[in-house]
Order: C-alpha cells, then structure tokens, then sequence
C-alpha cells in the first residue's frame, strides 16, 4: 500500500473528529491547519538549506571556489549562539580525553582562536592540567611559514604579533616527531580535505613535519558534505575534531590490511 502523506492523515482526523462532534472538529481544524503550516515551511527551509549545503551557488566572476566555500562557512558560524560558543570547548577537550593517541601523547601543538574560530582557550588549558607539553604557533618574517613555540603558561607567555593575534613569546625549538596537532581552518570535508585562511602556514609546515598527527580542528557547521577542491600543496587532515563528532580517516596503507579503504571515515562512537 502506499505511504500516506501528511495531508491525507489531516483530512483523515478531521473525518474522525466530525463524526464525534462537528463544534469540537471545528476547532481542531484550524488548530491542525496551523500546524500543518508551520510543518510545511519547516520542511522547505530544511530542504533549502540542504540543497544550499549540498551544492554551493555559483562562484561570482573573479571569486575562486575556496573563496565562496569560505563564505559559506563565515555565514554558517554566524547562526551559532552563545551556549555554543560556551560548550565547544569542554566537549572538544572530552573527546581528545577520551582518545587513546592523545591520552598517550607527551607533546600536543594547537592554537589560539580568534573571532568566529571553535573557542581552543580551554582545550589549552585542558592540555597543561594533562601534563602534556604543549606548542604554538608563531609567523616568521619569511611569507607563509611558522614556527612552534613551547608554552607552559598561557598568561606570561603570549603577546601580540604582527597582525595583533597572540602568538607565543619564547625561543622556536624543533618540535618532536609525531606530535599531535589541531589544526585550525575555514572548511573541511569527511575526506581529511582543507581549505584555510590562503596564506599556506599549516600546509608548508605539515609538509616539512610528515610525522605529524594532524586533527583539523573545527565547528560541525565548517564541515561540508561534498568533497572540497585541494591543490597539489594541500596537506590532508588525518583526524577531525569538532564539538559534535571524532572523525578518523582510513590512512593510505590501511587498504588490503583489514582496515578501512582510503577516503572511507571512522566516527566516535560516543558523538
């Protein structure tokens, strides 16, 4: 038989209610055809925004698809509300407690968020009060490069740098191989895609540090559904945090080893 649409089943209770009592099936109609309504334009809002989400508009002459993509993900964050931003980070900071590769981890590099970024201050903290050794960032005067920076103490240890982000203050060091780090962005995908701010710091650092564990770090909302365009520097995330889900991508060799295929992902359990 055929599925019965929710129009069939408005006028199917308004029969039943006419046959007990047509004052009383009166009322219930215009009650049940408001709502009927306010379900209706639910429906085609979430339908809007799905195709919105699934199929990006058209790139305006002069604008390239990174640059619409990064769009869309400022005008997503725009919606989120305060009690977001004040619970992303304890629930990120769960998540990475309850990884084994970070509980094992001894040195942990992440970042200082700024405006509309998943809010990191307590995950920063979160990561000193585990004992773990953690590294910022910090631009050199060389175009497109960075550098770590130990950080034990996030009060005397940060200043302002060139363009007025807090980055840290000591002496860079070689960071240890295989550190763990979350990765800031404006976009990402459910294939360890990335698209960034456009000046390649994370990209030439992560190709010069194949070791490391990289955790793209985010909102749920920066994450889009289809594959984002990536260029031959573009280095693929390993992991994705946000404050809904733990995404882990299959690696390369995993393939005919009894693991998942490459492109294939691997959520929490617990998200």
């Amino acid at each position: 038989m055929d599925s019965i649409g929710s129009g069939e089943i408005l006028v199917i209770a308004v029969v039943a209610l006419l046959a007990i009592d047509p004052k009383t099936a009166g009322r219930w109609w215009g009650r049940m055809r408001g709502l009927f309504g306010q379900l209706q334009q639910a429906r085609a809002a979430l339908e809007r925004e799905m195709r919105t989400a699934a199929e990006p508009a058209s790139v305006e002459p002069g604008e390239s698809p990174q640059a619409r993509l990064r769009s869309w993900s400022k005008r997503r964050v725009d919606e989120l509300g305060q009690t977001e931003f004040d619970q992303a980070g304890a629930r990120m900071l769960g998540r990475l407690r309850e990884w084994e590769p970070y509980r094992t981890a001894e040195h942990v590099s992440a970042f200082c968020s700024i405006r509309l970024e998943v809010p990191t201050w307590s995950v920063l903290a979160g990561i000193l009060a585990d004992g773990k050794t953690i590294w910022l960032p910090r631009t050199t005067t060389e175009p497109g490069r960075m550098e770590m920076v130990r950080v034990s103490n996030l009060e005397t240890e940060l200043q302002k740098g060139r363009w007025g982000l807090l980055e840290p203050s000591g002496p860079a060091e070689p960071v240890p191989e295989g550190i763990l780090v979350l990765v800031p962005g404006e976009v990402f995908d459910l294939h360890g895609g990335r698209i960034g701010k456009g000046g390649g710091y994370y990209d030439r650092w992560l190709a010069d540090h194949p070791g490391a564990i990289a955790v793209g770090t985010a909102w749920d909302r920066q994450v889009h559904p289809g594959r984002l365009p990536q260029t031959g520097t573009d280095r693929p995330m390993t992991h994705l945090l946000t404050p809904e889900r733990f995404v882990h991508f299959a690696p390369e060799n995993e393939k005919g080893s009894g693991g998942s295929a490459p492109g294939e992902t691997v959520e929490d359990p617990n998200a």
